[in-house]
Formats: structure tokens, sequence, C-alpha cells
């Protein structure tokens, strides 16, 4: 985007004089050599024929056409830039601002990833808790149904009891 509207301003500061040789093309080029081409010619025709010649001043106003015409595919040269700059800084505006949309979206998206994980690592920890503790009470009741079946060992009956209503 800077370099975009640095080029901008560049152009909106030039002007056909100097021109910039960045923007010289095929066209300009042909025109700017018929028109040292004439101007080699006028030059000739002077030293033969003095100023007042018809065909120097037949050659000055062809000149002057020319350079009419040189400075007018100038400006429309520089007018082409000019708008060609402008489209890039806008693509380039536009482009940029995709980019700190999408980075916004996916700043987002990581905000959620992030909430996401911290959520599923506290069920884990729940989930851990819980089973070490559904571990530990499944234990307990195996232990306690194995005692009820527990033999007694060597007891022995030596003498029944009596109930004291009986006694007396």
């Amino acid at each position: 985007v800077a370099t975009s509207r640095a080029r901008v301003q560049s152009l909106e500061l030039a002007s056909i004089e100097p021109f910039p040789g960045t923007l010289m093309n095929d066209v300009l080029s042909s025109r700017l050599s018929a028109l040292l081409q004439l101007e080699h010619e006028l030059t000739a025709l002077r030293t033969s024929f003095g100023e007042n010649w018809p065909g120097v001043v037949q050659k000055r106003d062809e000149i002057a056409k020319v350079r009419e015409q040189l400075d007018r595919e100038k400006e429309t040269v520089l007018a082409q830039a000019r708008a060609q700059a402008l489209m890039d800084l806008r693509a380039a505006e536009a482009k940029l601002r995709l980019a700190t949309s999408s980075r916004t979206n996916q700043e987002g998206r990581v905000n959620q990833l992030q909430n996401a994980s911290i959520q599923y690592n506290i069920l884990q920890r729940n989930v851990e808790t819980n089973r070490k503790l559904y571990e530990g009470l499944l234990e307990r009741l195996k232990q306690l149904s194995v005692a009820p079946g527990m033999d007694l060992g060597s007891i022995r009956v030596i003498e029944p009891a009596i109930p004291d209503s009986l006694v007396a």
C-alpha cells in the first residue's frame, strides 16, 4: 500500500517536461525520434538557406505539429499511468482490508479454540477424578461382598446357650 501511495504521489507531481523515463513507450520514442530528425533537418536547412526560406518555415511548422502531438501523447500516457496507479492503490487497499479482516477472523477462531481446549482439559480432569472415585468404590464394594462369605475358621460350639428365662 505504501509503495502504491508513493507511486500515485510521484505521478501526481509528474509533468510532461521533464517526462518520467519510466513511462516512455514505443509511440513516444518514435515521435521523439521523428522530432529529433526534423530538428536536425531544420538545422541543415537554416545553415544552407537562412531563416526566412520557405522550406525552413515549413520545417518549423512541421516541428511544431510533431511537438504538439508528442505533448498530447505524453499527457495521455501520464493520465493513463495516474489512473492505473490509482487503481493499483485501491486494489492494494482492498487486499489490505481483506487480509486484516481475515486476520481478525483467524484470531477469533484461535481464541475459540483456546477456550474449547481449556474446557476440554477441565472435563478431562473431571472424568479422571470420577473414574478414580468409581474404581475406589468398586474396590470397596468387592471387599464388602467377600466378607459375608468368609469362613470363620476353627470356631466350634462347645455348649449351646440357654436363654435366661429358662434357667431359673
